[in-house]
């Protein structure tokens, strides 16, 4: 399998995760010590550093876990693929969305998450029940949100890029939801989207590839794989 990772701009974002992180730190740190003072007339520049630290320190956590904690979402997924031939590309950040596969199989659109616990899908509707525990995990894991609605998003972003640089190519991007960790308990009633750990990838594209209607044609797949490597990064 041929890998393509845009590392410049996962450089750039790793950089402002580990800044915003350290600020955060620091403004909630000054709005703590500012709190414990006896003057109410500073009480105002409290709430706001704290507020500040709580707000910089969430998006310094996004981008920690997606560009600097190790293994990136983005490495899960080419370990669990590798050993694939060289007609399965992968991109990450790369193209107008983070993770994509082209592959005899088809052309998939990955959106990752890395939750823990019960996690219960209907249809395209996620639920998580509330855990005290997650309360101190606050930083260490995203937030589970809509992830149906996400790919939808992304596959629709690149369908469009698609279709404005290859009118004459019909292509449907698949969306997958892949779990880059083991420790979601899923309980899936009814998903639209195929919901898959990282690890069942391999197996899921072979099921994938003995359909015939799921098949990428030969001279499409080539002409995408031209058309994505020769592309500047989208994002």
């Amino acid at each position: 399998m041929q890998v393509y990772t845009n590392q410049k701009y996962i450089q750039r974002r790793a950089t402002i995760g580990k800044w915003t992180t350290g600020v955060a730190l620091v403004v909630l740190l000054a709005g703590s010590i500012i709190s414990f003072m006896s003057n109410t007339a500073l009480l105002p520049f409290a709430l706001a550093c704290l507020l500040l630290g709580f707000v910089g320190a969430n998006v310094g956590s996004f981008y920690m876990r997606r560009f600097v904690r190790k293994p990136r979402p983005d490495e899960v997924i080419a370990s669990s693929l590798k050993g694939l031939d060289d007609r399965y590309e992968f991109f990450a950040w790369h193209l107008p969305a983070p993770n994509v596969l082209l592959s005899p199989a088809g052309l998939f659109v990955f959106v990752t998450r890395d939750q823990e616990g019960k996690i219960t899908v209907t249809k395209n509707n996620w639920k998580q029940p509330f855990n005290v525990i997650r309360l101190f995990t606050a930083f260490s894991q995203e937030s589970l949100g809509n992830p149906a609605r996400e790919v939808m998003e992304e596959v629709a972003r690149v369908k469009q890029w698609i279709n404005q640089n290859q009118p004459d190519l019909e292509v449907e991007p698949q969306p997958v939801i892949v779990f880059v960790t083991n420790k979601a308990e899923l309980t899936l009633n009814d998903s639209a989207i195929p919901v898959i750990f990282a690890k069942d990838l391999k197996d899921f594209l072979r099921k994938q590839i003995q359909s015939k209607t799921a098949r990428l044609p030969e001279p499409a797949r080539k002409q995408l794989s031209q058309m994505f490597t020769s592309a500047e990064a989208k994002r």
